[in-house]
């Protein structure tokens, strides 16, 4: 079974809070795996401390890398979850202290790899830490990989701000001003042909003092992929008084 797309859902506070939870969606099909980002603002800004599937007494998630703070006022971190609950549930994330606004999202997948979920070490990150209109990052791949990214935008004081997905991906979530004002966030993926795919989205706002992005990418690998071919595991006969010439 090909690795695909299955559901997506996403939520967004601008109130002060600590915590936040999704409305409940549905995940189904089989070797499922969960990616999930969560994102927060604030004058001193703290990492999520932890995300869940199943709301705050559900399973958790595993951190993939570490969190990216852009320009000191907000940040960002991605999540998985290996055979999430085939359920319709909520997402949950939570924070150490109050952040003037919060947003998370997940995307399930179907026909992923159930040992390690995405490419060990292949995840990344970007963060610009002054106004640029083009958010983008470059993660490793290999062919038939799905990689799944998050963007986190902000314009300065009370400017509209707006986000558009890049070439070649699929948008699956976007919230545009998130605070009411001048905070924007989403998530797509794309298929990799390839030894690399750039991610991208375009932020259309006002830039300044306080104004940057955060970018995370993440190859999900393909159920079976991560397994080395049965033809380099034996080796042919011999031919008695030479090598086999036989191909493998």
């Amino acid at each position: 079974m090909a690795l695909a797309y299955d559901n997506s859902a996403s939520a967004s506070l601008s109130s002060g809070a600590s915590s936040i939870t999704s409305a409940s969606w549905a995940i189904a099909g089989s070797d499922r795996i969960l990616i999930a980002s969560a994102y927060s603002g604030a004058g001193t800004p703290a990492q999520a401390t932890g995300m869940k599937w199943g709301g705050s007494g559900g399973v958790a998630l595993t951190e993939i890398g570490t969190g990216v703070t852009a320009n000191t006022y907000f940040t960002g971190s991605a999540w998985k979850l290996i055979a999430p609950a085939a359920a319709s549930q909520t997402l949950y994330g939570s924070w150490g202290s109050t952040q003037d606004e919060l947003a998370i999202g997940g995307i399930s997948l179907t026909g992923a790899d159930q040992t390690t979920g995405v490419r060990t070490g292949g995840s990344a990150s970007a963060a610009a830490q002054a106004w640029s209109p083009t958010a983008t990052v470059n993660v490793t791949t290999v062919a038939d990989d799905v990689v799944v990214d998050s963007v986190s935008g902000n314009s300065t004081g009370n400017s509209y701000l707006t986000i558009a997905v890049g070439a070649g991906q699929t948008s699956r979530q976007e919230i545009d001003l998130v605070s009411a004002t001048n905070w924007g966030w989403g998530m797509s993926t794309e298929v990799a042909t390839g030894t690399s795919v750039t991610m991208s989205w375009t932020i259309n706002g006002v830039g300044g003092a306080d104004a940057g992005w955060i970018i995370k990418a993440v190859p999900v690998i393909p159920a079976g992929a991560a397994a080395p071919s049965e033809a380099f595991l034996t080796m042919p006969p011999m031919i008695p008084g030479g090598w086999n010439t036989g191909r493998w």
